[in-house]
C-alpha cells in the first residue's frame, strides 16, 4: 500500500483541492485517520494545501465559465469550505482583480449565457423571443446561480414575441 503522503501529493498534482476534499480522498483510499490528519497538517504547514487560495483559484475558474456568485459559493460549500472563509477569499479575489484592472459583472456574464442560448435557437437579441425560449433562458441562468433580479432584468431586455 502506498503512503498517504504520496497519494495526497499525486492527487494535488492533478488539481487543487480543499482540505475536506483531500481528507475524503484519503479516507476513500482506506488510510487511517491519524495518518490522514498528519498528512493534512504537514501539507498545510508546507503551503501545498490552502483553502483560501483554493477559493481564489476556483473563483477565477468558475467566473471564467460565467457561473453566478450564488452557485460558486454553493459549490465551494459542497467542497467543504466554510462560508466565512469563502466570503473572505471572495473579497480578496475582488481586490486582486481590481488591481489587475478587472471586475466581476454578473449582469454581463448572464447576457453572454443568454446570447449562447439565443444562438442555439437561431435568434439574435433583436428578434422577438418566444415565451418557451425565455423560460429556457430563465432556467439556465437560475442553474448558473444568478439572482432572480438579474434573471428578470435579462428577460425584460429581450423582445417578447407578440
Amino acid at each position: 500500500m502506498r503512503r498517504a503522503e504520496d497519494a495526497a501529493i499525486r492527487k494535488l498534482g492533478e488539481r487543487s483541492l480543499s482540505v475536506f476534499e483531500l481528507r475524503a480522498y484519503l479516507k476513500k483510499k482506506a488510510y487511517k485517520e491519524e495518518e490522514i490528519s498528519r498528512v493534512v497538517t504537514d501539507l498545510l504547514k508546507a503551503g501545498y494545501l490552502d483553502d483560501e487560495r483554493f477559493c481564489r483559484e476556483y473563483f477565477r475558474y468558475a467566473f471564467g465559465k460565467n457561473k453566478g456568485k450564488q452557485r460558486v459559493f454553493a459549490e465551494l460549500g459542497q467542497k467543504g469550505v466554510e462560508q466565512s472563509l469563502i466570503q473572505n477569499a471572495y473579497e480578496d479575489f475582488l481586490s486582486q482583480l481590481s488591481l489587475e484592472g478587472g471586475q466581476i459583472d454578473e449582469m454581463e456574464m448572464a447576457r453572454k449565457e443568454t446570447e449562447k442560448i439565443l444562438r442555439l435557437c437561431d435568434l439574435s437579441g433583436e428578434d422577438p423571443v418566444p415565451k418557451k425560449i425565455q423560460g429556457r433562458i430563465g432556467r439556465k441562468l437560475h442553474s448558473f446561480g444568478y439572482s432572480t433580479g438579474i434573471i428578470y432584468s435579462i428577460l425584460e431586455e429581450l423582445k417578447s414575441e407578440k
